[in-house]
């Protein structure tokens, strides 16, 4: 009786390992959709999207088009959504939208909606999407390129760059919505703004930052092992380097084996530990940082395990 119930337990425990591990289908039924409303319209050019999760969905295919699935003239957009909601910077027009529940072995049916977006010559609640440089963006070049989504009414942006001082450091109206302008002598984090314009009516402005660092990282000295070492045990290797201020820096160690392979090793300590077999090993190290700067290479140095 003690063998009968011990098996039974061992097959009850498999079937619930295998049903943590399974993958149901979604189903044939759509996301519910919760907004927008189907023929929606607004005279804003911000929309957010938002649906009813699927159980055993694992993710969402919404796509937009201009005007509709019959008539497409134009794909806004075809993306895979891991939430259940989505928000998107649009133009006047009319559009037709759909979503369906995804995982990795099945998609339910497309539920579809359509809307518009009214053109709007009061600028006061409209949007500016800013496209580059990027939200907190770190960069190793000066020429940078500003780019936010043309507002169709605006006639014309006012746009500034303050430095990390606070300073304005330019102030320009512009007729495009894209410009590029040199910071070389602005590294550092650095701020711009924008606001559309009509005469009779603008938005707020908005802001973004970005970092500059075009500064390599110092070149590391090597301390442990010395050159032409024996090690008898785990080696510690240990090197220094003087940090400079601007992006967040690391280093990484190469270590070339006794078979030829190099392998890399990351450290924002100045040390790495390993515990290494016998033989002829070369390593030196090299810094880098966020904004995609590298230092040169330290010195390259020869040890030799033998641990037993």
């Amino acid at each position: 009786m003690r063998s009968y119930s011990k098996y039974l337990l061992i097959i009850i425990i498999q079937i619930a390992s295998c049903k943590d591990f399974m993958e149901y289908p979604v189903g044939d039924n759509p996301p519910d959709i919760l907004s927008p409303l189907d023929n929606f319209s607004s005279n804003k050019n911000k929309m957010t999207f938002k649906w009813e999760e699927v159980e055993e969905a694992t993710k969402y295919r919404i796509s937009i088009v201009s005007p509709s699935y019959n008539k497409i003239e134009d794909m806004i957009c075809d993306t895979i959504i891991m939430n259940n909601h989505f928000e998107l910077f649009i133009n006047s027009g009319k559009y037709e939208w759909r979503i369906r529940a995804e995982n990795e072995s099945s998609v339910s049916t497309y539920e579809y909606r359509s809307f518009e977006i009214m053109r709007n010559s009061d600028l006061t609640d409209l949007f500016i999407n800013i496209l580059t440089p990027q939200k907190n963006d770190t960069v190793n070049y000066c020429n940078i390129d500003f780019q936010w989504m043309k507002i169709e009414t605006a006639e014309y942006y006012l746009f500034e760059i303050f430095n990390k001082e606070g300073e304005k450091i330019i102030n320009k109206e512009l007729q495009n919505n894209t410009l590029q302008e040199d910071l070389c002598n602005y590294q550092g984090i650095n701020t711009f703004r924008v606001k559309a314009s009509n005469g009779s009516s603008e938005t707020k402005f908005f802001q973004q930052s970005f970092f500059i660092d075009n500064i390599v990282p110092n070149t590391p000295e090597l301390i442990y092992p010395e050159n032409e070492s024996v090690i008898l045990e785990t080696v510690e290797f240990r090197w220094s380097r003087s940090s400079i201020a601007g992006a967040r820096e690391w280093d990484s160690l190469f270590l070339e084996k006794p078979d030829g392979k190099i392998e890399t090793y990351f450290s924002n300590t100045f040390k790495k530990e390993l515990n290494l077999p016998n033989g002829t090993y070369f390593w030196k190290v090299r810094a880098y940082d966020k904004a995609g700067n590298m230092g040169s290479y330290s010195s390259r140095f020869k040890l030799n395990i033998q641990t037993n």
